[in-house]
């Protein structure tokens, strides 16, 4: 089986599914009500796998095929669940609902193929690997813990604390986040101006531009950004 999916290439449509990530859930939950997933869930888990194999494949026109090693899915929870985030994320769309559901149904066809053929390949010999795909998916797992980690520790802080979330690559977000300190405490007597990413290694040629853009926007404009205001 060839283990990269191709498609038709929409990196707007990529952008605009990992901006309005948190919107989409936010319908998706108020569509599923009791029956949403726990956070630490297996088909949270499936979750954030399809919306980064879905991103991946939407930007680069290919994704290597998905990755769900270790996580025995239900086929019918787990496709409930993402065709449930599919019409979420096609109801935010609006006037643009028709491209995003034709956009995101062969990916959501080849998702459903990959669960029901996990555990069909193993690896014969040689030492385990982390793949790209993998990798992303757990970068999305820990920025999800973390959030949720941190509006609960400064719920349950000694002293006073407040969570804030932002993007570090938006000013905008920032000045928010500067405005929201010092409204509370009065100043800001120090910040820990560390945001990072990595992302896998590829050789240069195999590099986009907006993978690129992405690190530099995170690393060297959000460094940027936090020192200026």
């Amino acid at each position: 089986m060839d283990d990269t999916i191709t498609g038709n290439p929409n990196r707007d449509l990529s952008k605009w599914l990992m901006n309005q990530r948190l919107e989409i859930e936010k319908v998706m939950h108020a569509r599923l009500g009791a029956a949403a997933p726990a956070a630490s869930g297996p088909e949270a888990e499936t979750l954030r796998r399809f919306r980064t194999f879905a991103s991946t494949a939407l930007m680069r026109g290919e994704a290597p095929r998905p990755v769900l090693d270790g996580l025995r899915p239900n086929e019918r929870r787990v496709m409930a669940l993402l065709t449930c985030w599919t019409e979420s994320a096609t109801e935010l769309a609006g006037p643009e609902r028709e491209i995003v559901a034709t956009a995101l149904a062969p990916l959501l066809d080849a998702f459903r193929l990959a669960i029901r053929t996990t555990g069909t390949k193993r690896n014969s010999s040689g030492r385990p690997r982390a793949t790209p795909p993998s990798i992303s998916a757990a970068i999305a797992r820990v920025a999800d813990h973390c959030r949720a980690r941190g509006a609960a520790a400064a719920r349950t802080a000694a002293g006073r604390a407040r969570y804030v979330q932002h993007d570090v690559t938006q000013e905008a977000d920032w000045q928010g986040a500067v405005a929201a300190a010092v409204k509370e405490f009065g100043r800001i007597d120090i910040l820990v101006n560390n945001a990072g990413i990595t992302i896998p290694r590829v050789a240069i040629e195999d590099r986009t531009v907006e993978e690129w853009d992405l690190v530099q926007a995170v690393n060297l404009k959000g460094v940027f950004l936090g020192t200026k205001h």
